[in-house]
């Protein structure tokens, strides 16, 4: 999220010791910190007051934020610096919400809607109804060369859900996109076919690059059904020595709480997608067992072919499901960990991000006290209540009054969010960014040439 659309906002004066603000505030930079692998872009600092979401709760308090990185939380100003800009929000800042598995490039196509439930998911995807209403739709788009342009759509939905960071997004790595892609940008792949179509070669070279540290993370679509071909997956898995740390399991409908307690034996981790699961296969995940033997489960859509337009949609079905289905066992909290802290595990990137906390990235957003309990009123919230939604400090989505604050008013674009006025900027910097001049609107009208009916950006409009 390399962006230069910021606003001068009377900081010019600051504009050369940018990096010696930064260096007093980590204390040293001359190895350039791991943490920090894509903050380019020369920020002003400046400070949001609100009440700052946490593991624990909330907490009134000032979040100081320098060139995409949060340097400071905390209730006294003396750590602003003294010609850092002040905002004041009424509200709650939450972590940005981290999606570990989406298919955002098929996100422009309407949702499907299966007539039927299946066995696994190699039944409903040779489904003729399914191939014609989203792989040929999908095949135009890759026709007439616009996949980018239905990637960076599936990017804004997300995005209005305060999404900040995708796993599956796969853009070119020298397009950045609009929110961090977690593969292959942070060490992280992912194989989405039959894990028994693991070649020798590929299972070895997985495991090598694991070992060595060159890849945190290994995303494979495993046991996604209710039969028993996709519950001897696990067992393939396990055979191919690919049960082991850094390896995180999607779906897992079919597992056991044996599996799963190997699961947290071995330091792998689970993804769980209960709207997709519970539309495909009438079942999910028995996360209650999961959670139980103390694996760490992080909460995303799938796509919205099947799923969710976002994470906070996501949450409302998770909430919806444990209340009716689960006798309450997953909690609030449980679900607001699942989206940032626990997602940011299940990522290998809870070092960087999944807490609004000092040395993390500035990847947060601003939402309305809808409940005295935090967690509650996350999962009231929705896309149109956001207020603000920050990638790398730089606010990507949110009020338009108010995004105009941070950001060029001619990078910004008008869009309708569940019947609400809001603004996105989708204006990449060029130098970094191919195509990165296209607007929203830009961005709509190829799609609209390419395929019959773009999907709306919230299923609810």
């Amino acid at each position: 999220m390399c962006f230069s659309l910021l606003r001068d906002l009377e900081f010019d004066h600051m504009r050369r010791p940018t990096s010696l603000v930064l260096c007093f505030f980590l204390s040293g930079c001359a190895t350039g910190p791991q943490w920090l692998p894509r903050v380019q872009h020369e920020q002003p600092p400046y400070a949001i007051y609100g009440s700052v979401v946490s593991d624990n709760g909330a907490k009134d308090g000032w979040v100081v934020v320098h060139r995409g990185v949060i340097v400071s939380v905390g209730s006294s100003e003396s750590t602003i610096p003294k010609h850092a800009r002040k905002y004041k929000y009424s509200g709650y800042i939450f972590p940005g919400l981290i999606d570990t598995h989406n298919h955002p490039q098929y996100n422009a196509i309407p949702r499907w809607r299966a007539a039927k439930k299946y066995k696994n998911r190699y039944e409903w995807i040779v489904d003729p109804i399914y191939r014609q209403n989203v792989e040929a739709v999908f095949a135009k788009l890759k026709e007439h060369h616009v996949e980018y342009a239905a990637l960076k759509y599936g990017e804004v939905r997300a995005l209005i859900g305060g999404t900040t960071s995708i796993q599956g997004t796969y853009a070119p790595p020298e397009s950045n996109g609009l929110v961090r892609n977690i593969s292959p940008t942070y060490e992280a792949d992912a194989y989405t076919l039959d894990v028994r179509g693991l070649s020798d070669e590929k299972v070895q070279k997985i495991r090598s690059d694991l070992t060595t540290g060159q890849l945190k993370r290994y995303f494979l679509h495993v046991a996604e059904g209710v039969d028993t071909k996709s519950s001897e997956e696990f067992n393939v898995l396990q055979s191919k020595g690919l049960l082991r740390s850094g390896i995180v399991l999607i779906h897992g409908i079919a597992l056991t709480r044996e599996q799963f307690r190997l699961m947290r034996r071995v330091g792998a981790y689970l993804v769980w997608s209960p709207q997709s699961n519970l539309s495909l296969y009438g079942k999910t995940t028995d996360v209650v067992a999961a959670k139980e033997e103390g694996l760490t489960i992080s909460l995303a859509p799938d796509w919205t072919i099947t799923g969710t337009d976002n994470m906070l949609e996501e949450l409302k079905v998770a909430e919806k499901y444990s209340k009716e289905r689960l006798h309450s066992k997953v909690t609030a909290r449980d679900l607001f960990r699942m989206a940032t802290i626990n997602a940011a595990k299940v990522a290998g990137l809870d070092q960087f991000l999944g807490r609004v906390a000092p040395r993390f990235g500035a990847d947060f957003f601003l939402a309305p006290r809808l409940d005295p309990d935090p967690f509650k009123s996350l999962l009231k919230t929705n896309s149109r209540d956001v207020h603000m939604v920050f990638v790398d400090g730089v606010p990507l989505y949110g009020d338009e009054g108010e995004v105009e604050k941070f950001v060029d008013s001619n990078s910004i674009d008008r869009i309708n969010v569940q019947g609400r006025q809001k603004v996105v900027v989708t204006v990449a910097d060029p130098r970094l960014a191919p195509r990165s001049q296209e607007h929203f609107r830009d961005i709509v009208q190829l799609l609209q040439k390419s395929i019959v009916m773009v999907a709306p950006l919230s299923e609810d409009q």
